[in-house]
């Protein structure tokens, strides 16, 4: 009712005041009370009826005339409807002639029932329950004033220190760091001890107590509104000082050892307060941040009316919100995860491993879940004046009014429901050893989380020995020499070494004659790989940025080299299907075209080469050469003599036409006496893959003929 009043006046009767005139038309006739609006809330609470609109199925409350007197029991068949002709009518079930007919008004428990209608049903109810409130129950959705209420309220039920930011208020009233500017300008110099008013820290007499020094005239409070702030203040810092002391009285029945870490850290925050007079701080502690992250987590167990207990039941929304209550800081930081490097931590959804509302936190968690539970329930019943037999005992009476009645099976059936819950709980603390934990599981995740980046990392590392070892160079020639000492000595020629300068090196070291090192370089030439010619050399940028090659020579599988490649480097399956396609359409493409040049050479490893060039390629030879010289891992340094060797073999060269293939680069197309133009530019456009060939093809032409005939007409 209080809140519902409350929210009437910030909502409406602030907006629209002349609603809640008793008599709008005479002056100072007044307002509707708070006393008003209870009696009006209970009388809708009592006398409001369910509706239901005969077409639609729609359901609303209403006040209707004379329905009220019919009677509810939840066991009673009926309706109540509503037609389009705006007529209420009332179907009651069957009832026994002479006996008072009734209609169910809703599914309620039996003490909403006698709340509301002031009896209760003598059949047994199946919507039975008992509320258990928890704190912090409901504060998630709230706005931050409740939310700080309810910590507030929570630390106290729970018997936890005091806020900080509530000390801090409260000495900031006292004045007792002075004034805010001097509170700011003494923090630049540490943190900031008060003095007390009128006396040196040191000479507080010893035997006062915090508590007796809040509630004593020690300070001066002045006067006016200025001792009524300061009043309260100090009036707070007393009942702070005695909840503290709670606290560590509780800790200290506990276990020091057992004490959650934002509990000690707050004990410990407040104790400095008090005894040493350091600053606490202004805003959230460590304990607020923990019951804030309670109260979301709680939010995922359900709503506070969702907190029951009924007949051999416990509700799942009650057990987690009891598990999230009584969860430490280490259990609760499980189901977080700190975004990126900044200090927010967000909660891990349920889909993500996070808190699953309907599993046991841990097993200490669960453990002292469910003996809180026995503890506050078999409090409940201590309670009770009276015991189950002798509310049996008292219904077998005849001289018990109805309402009197109704009272004493309420509270019977509030003590079955008790005890029905206790028997629930014992047997889940009997089975709790085949539960499954989420703290468990959830490390068993990090743990298989962990053993998969292992795997992965050491896969990774897997992977770039095989590239390594891959791409390293390659041994083309070796032999065993054998010098007269105990072990021949090798000599190996790898991919782009120089084989000369490696007998001369080797001949120098073990002081070999020059016919010895002639003989030695004979027979390692004898024993040069042979290379079959190179088909295609398709260059790739991988992941690490560098650019490799599918290297495809003669009588090899296209597929199996592409294979080699994608498994190598990790390419996906429609990669390996696309650079397929592409290798063997470069091949085929190049095979179809006229071969220009066929240049046998050896490299300086020693290994005899074939470099061919196709109609299209003598355009641009220096890339040719050096995607060649790459391929087969040879130094960049022999490209201009391979280079000279081409262009010398190459058909004399009538013109250079420069064309444009893109505003970055322009290539020199390439025109020998006896080319067919229309070849020539067909060729040049499938090498240098321009679009739309049917197109491009007869521009190309164009330009060579403009720049063969300059003086020509162009049509």
């Amino acid at each position: 009712a209080e809140e519902s009043f409350r929210w009437i006046t910030q909502k409406l009767l602030q907006l629209h005041p002349n609603v809640f005139l008793r008599n709008p038309n005479r002056m100072q006739a007044g307002t509707y009370t708070r006393e008003d609006w209870r009696w009006a809330l209970g009388v809708v609470r009592r006398r409001a009826v369910i509706l239901t609109r005969r077409v639609s199925g729609v359901k609303f409350l209403a006040l209707v005339p004379y329905v009220d007197y019919v009677g509810h029991s939840q066991a009673a068949d009926g309706n109540i409807t509503l037609s389009l002709d705006n007529h209420v009518r009332v179907q009651v079930g069957a009832h026994a002639e002479g006996t008072q007919v009734h209609v169910s008004r809703g599914n309620f428990t039996d003490s909403e029932t006698m709340f509301k209608f002031h009896q209760v049903s003598e059949e047994e109810n199946p919507d039975n329950a008992l509320t258990i409130t928890l704190p912090g129950a409901g504060g998630h959705q709230g706005n931050i004033v409740k939310k700080v209420q309810m910590i507030r309220e929570w630390r106290e039920e729970m018997q936890l220190p005091p806020r900080a930011a509530d000390l801090w208020r409260a000495a900031s009233a006292l004045q007792l760091y002075g004034s805010e500017d001097e509170y700011e300008q003494g923090m630049t110099t540490g943190p900031q001890q008060l003095g007390w008013p009128g006396m040196e820290p040191q000479e507080l007499p010893p035997e006062v107590s915090a508590v007796q020094l809040y509630s004593a005239n020690l300070f001066d409070l002045g006067d006016g509104e200025t001792h009524v702030l300061a009043s309260h203040a100090a009036k707070s810092l007393a009942k702070a000082a005695a909840q503290l002391q709670t606290a560590v009285a509780v800790e200290t029945l506990q276990d020091h050892q057992n004490t959650d870490p934002a509990v000690q850290a707050s004990i410990n925050a407040t104790r400095n307060f008090f005894f040493y007079g350091l600053a606490p701080s202004k805003g959230l502690d460590q304990l607020d941040q923990l019951l804030i992250r309670k109260m979301e987590l709680m939010d995922r167990c359900g709503g506070p009316d969702n907190f029951i207990i009924m007949k051999g039941n416990v509700s799942a929304s009650l057990l987690c919100g009891a598990r999230v209550v009584l969860a430490n800081t280490s259990d609760v930081e499980q189901f977080y995860e700190q975004k990126k490097e900044i200090q927010i931590f967000t909660a891990i959804s349920e889909e993500d491993g996070g808190f699953n509302w309907s599993l046991p936190i841990s097993r200490d968690n669960e453990a002292a879940m469910l003996t809180a539970l026995q503890d506050s329930l078999s409090s409940l019943l201590t309670w009770y004046p009276t015991s189950v037999e002798e509310d049996e005992s008292l219904l077998t009476l005849t001289s018990l009014g109805p309402r009197v009645r109704s009272a004493v099976l309420l509270r019977l059936r509030e003590k079955l429901l008790l005890l029905s819950a206790l028997q629930v709980l014992r047997e889940m603390g009997e089975e709790m050893s085949k539960a499954i934990f989420q703290v468990e599981m959830m490390e068993e995740r990090r743990q298989s989380k962990i053993r998969e980046a292992e795997e992965a990392e050491k896969e990774a590392e897997q992977k770039e020995q095989r590239r390594k070892e891959f791409y390293r160079p390659q041994v083309v020639a070796n032999i065993s020499v054998n010098l007269g000492g105990e072990h021949p000595e090798l000599l190996e020629v790898r991919e782009g070494e120089e084989l000369e300068a490696l007998v001369a090196q080797f001949a120098g070291r073990f002081r070999l004659s020059a016919q010895d090192k002639n003989t030695l370089q004979t027979e390692l030439r004898k024993r040069v790989r042979k290379e079959a010619p190179l088909l295609c050399a398709q260059s790739t940028i991988v992941q690490d940025g560098s650019r490799q090659f599918v290297i495809v020579l003669e009588g090899e599988s296209v597929e199996e080299k592409v294979l080699e490649f994608v498994e190598l480097w990790d390419l996906s399956v429609d990669f390996r299907v696309k650079m397929g396609m592409a290798v063997s359409a470069r091949i085929e493409k190049r095979q179809e075209r006229r071969r220009l040049l066929s240049l046998p050479i050896t490299v300086p490893d020693g290994r005899s080469l074939l470099f061919t060039l196709h109609e299209g390629e003598q355009h641009d030879p220096v890339t040719l050469i050096k995607e060649f010289l790459a391929a087969w891992k040879q130094p960049m340094t022999i490209a201009q003599q391979l280079l000279d060797a081409v262009l010398s073999r190459l058909p004399p060269v009538q013109a250079m036409v420069p064309i444009g293939l893109s505003a970055e680069r322009t290539v020199n197309l390439r025109v020998a006496e006896g080319d067919d133009l229309q070849t020539l530019a067909a060729a040049f456009c499938e090498v240098f893959s321009l679009p739309n060939p049917e197109k491009t093809i007869p521009k190309v032409v164009r330009v060579i003929n403009n720049h063969l005939y300059p003086d020509s007409l162009n049509l």
